[in-house]
C-alpha cells in the first residue's frame, strides 16, 4: 500500500513538472531570435497565446527573465503598453538586456510612456555594456545623428 502510494505521489510529480516544463517551452518559444535566444520574431508573435502560456509559466517562475521579456513582448506586440512597461521594468530589475533594450525603444518612441531620449540611452546604453548587439546598434545610430548627445567627429 505505502508503495502504491509513493508511485502514485511520484508520478504527480513527474507529470507537474512535465507540465511545467511544457508551459516554459511554450513560453520561451516566443522569446526574441536575437543573440543568443531562440523564438519567434516579433512580427511572427502570436501575443494572445504567449501571454496565457507565459502567465501560467511565470506562476511557477516568477523571477524567470525570458518569461518576464516574453509577456513584456507579448503586451508590446498587443500594444498594451502599460503591461509590457512593467514585465519590461521586472526584467530590468533582474538584469535582463533585452528588457533593457525594450525599454530603451519605449522611451524612444514614446510608446505608453512620455519620450524621453536621456532615458533611452540609459537603457541603451546599460544593455549595450552588457554585450547587446541591438542596443550597441541603436546607441550608435543616436550618437550619429546627435539625438540625446553631442556629435564629435574628431
Amino acid at each position: 500500500m505505502y508503495i502504491r502510494f509513493l508511485l502514485m505521489f511520484l508520478l504527480i510529480i513527474i507529470n507537474s513538472e512535465f507540465s511545467n516544463a511544457d508551459m516554459m517551452k511554450k513560453c520561451i518559444d516566443n522569446t526574441d531570435p536575437k543573440e543568443d535566444f531562440s523564438g519567434v520574431n516579433l512580427d511572427e508573435l502570436d501575443y494572445s497565446a504567449s501571454i496565457k502560456n507565459c502567465t501560467l509559466a511565470l506562476k511557477k517562475n516568477p523571477n524567470n527573465p525570458k518569461i518576464l521579456r516574453s509577456l513584456g513582448r507579448s503586451y508590446f506586440k498587443k500594444k498594451d503598453y502599460k503591461n509590457a512597461l512593467s514585465f519590461f521594468m521586472k526584467g530590468k530589475n533582474i538584469g535582463d538586456n533585452l528588457s533593457l533594450y525594450y525599454l530603451g525603444l519605449m522611451y524612444q518612441d514614446g510608446l505608453g510612456v512620455e519620450k524621453d531620449i536621456y532615458k533611452t540611452i540609459e537603457f541603451y546604453k546599460l544593455a549595450s555594456e552588457n554585450g547587446l548587439s541591438v542596443a550597441q546598434t541603436e546607441l550608435g545610430y543616436l550618437y550619429e545623428i546627435g539625438e540625446g548627445v553631442q556629435t564629435d567627429y574628431q
